[in-house]
């Protein structure tokens, strides 16, 4: 435990910056309403303390764009959400050149802490180990932990720059 401990803050120590470590563009599938825009900002929102995030012009298909981040709602009957009714969202990477959150219609409840969870996947994140963290399998808080910022800052190795 004190292990762990010690590890967590020499990485947010590395990570004392109040500069940005990464930076994204958020970009709209074309027609994605208001309300479901305004729900995704608000879960970016709570990435902002060490990410900057700007909005681009809508889209209308995803390509290859290393510091963007693609979002789009996709019906229930798309073949990844009817494969597990359970799922509310996903995100998808492409060897880190094509970033893509995938919203499933009805299910993903225009809930901040689900959409910063997924962009944390786009970010680079994997899921966390446990409870109480915003990485974990079963988004059960309501903002990055301190452990989900250590494992930011050790993705993008603290440059403020998308890797």
């Amino acid at each position: 435990m004190i292990a762990r401990l010690i590890t967590l803050a020499a990485l947010l120590g590395a990570c004392a910056s109040p500069a940005p470590w990464a930076s994204y563009e958020l970009r709209f599938q074309s027609g994605l309403s208001e309300s479901d825009r305004e729900a995704v900002l608000t879960g970016s929102s709570l990435w902002a303390a060490h990410v900057d995030w700007t909005t681009g012009p809508d889209y209308d298909e995803a390509q290859d764009a290393p510091s963007v981040v693609f979002v789009e709602v996709v019906e229930p009957s798309h073949p990844i959400a009817a494969y597990n009714p359970a799922w509310y969202a996903w995100a998808t990477t492409s060897d880190g050149k094509r970033r893509v959150v995938h919203l499933v219609a009805g299910r993903w409840g225009k809930s901040a802490p689900f959409v910063a969870h997924e962009l944390g996947h786009a970010m680079g994140l994997d899921h966390a180990g446990g409870h109480g963290r915003l990485m974990s399998a079963n988004v059960d808080v309501g903002g990055p932990t301190s452990e989900d910022w250590a494992a930011l800052c050790q993705a993008h190795r603290c440059q403020g720059v998308a890797q």
